[in-house]
């Protein structure tokens, strides 16, 4: 971290079944490029060397360089440099472990969004247990109320100070029923 001008060091993302242990993000920034030596350093650290299953692109002249480490088709590893749009949604894609061909094929490309055709997580409604308002949502759509919810998704099961945002989205998406 002493290399940057500025540098970050944090945790991402719960424990689940695909992502055993969470993410390390860091976040560092420099008013110059950085040199391939620092970079190569960078890389052993995160496990992230040629000799693994990479995708990789390096624009040595624009200063991007970018590395996805995808390993029993999941992203297990995301380094980005001089580029940083699609952050969030790589990030998604490590917490999901889903990394569909068409995700493979933009996954190096300026996109702040996935490509179409892909539904985001949405915000994290239970930070307890990392559930997502989609799949709230969608649970809901299929005739789920609120203890259904604790049940099957295990939100609003820790803490409890997600219940209030259960509830209001138990009633703004539960269809009438006859």
């Amino acid at each position: 971290m002493q290399h940057f001008q500025y540098a970050s060091c944090g945790l991402f993302g719960r424990e689940s079944e695909v992502n055993k242990s969470g993410m390390l993000i860091l976040k560092a920034a420099h008013d110059a490029a950085l040199d391939a030596e620092l970079i190569a350093k960078i890389d052993a650290l995160l496990g992230m060397t040629d000799d693994m299953p990479l995708l990789n692109y390096n624009d040595e002249k624009r200063g991007i360089s970018k590395r996805i480490l995808v390993e029993n088709n999941q992203v297990t590893g995301v380094r980005l440099m001089g580029e940083t749009i699609a952050t969030d949604w790589l990030k998604e894609v490590m917490t999901t472990g889903q990394f569909t061909d068409e995700l493979r094929r933009w996954a190096l490309a300026p996109l702040p969004a996935p490509p179409s055709g892909q539904r985001g997580r949405g915000k994290i409604i239970c930070n307890c247990l990392d559930v997502a308002e989609n799949d709230i949502i969608e649970t809901i759509e299929i005739g789920a109320d609120l203890l259904t919810l604790q049940n099957k998704l295990k939100c609003g099961t820790e803490c409890g100070s997600c219940i209030p945002e259960l509830k209001k989205l138990v009633q703004m998406y539960t269809k009438v029923r006859h």
